[in-house]
């Protein structure tokens, strides 16, 4: 299970455009995968507005859009 910090520590980020947090990755990990593993444990259940989580790993992005419950 991966530790996700809001410290700026490790290869990758993601960001929800109101929080952000890091995480270290094995090189070559690909940029869904780190927003994969990020949404297997994030919980927006109690969004009232759509947004973008967007995760970065070596300059290679992938974002997913989160819609209200």
């Amino acid at each position: 299970m991966t530790t996700w910090n809001q410290a700026m520590q490790g290869n990758a980020h993601v960001s929800d455009g109101a929080e952000g947090y890091w995480a270290e990755f094995p090189e070559g990990t690909s940029a869904q995968a780190v927003l994969d593993d990020y949404m297997s444990t994030a919980d927006y259940s109690g969004a009232t507005q759509a947004f973008d989580v967007v995760a970065e790993i070596g300059c290679r992005f992938a974002s997913v859009r989160v819609q209200p419950v």
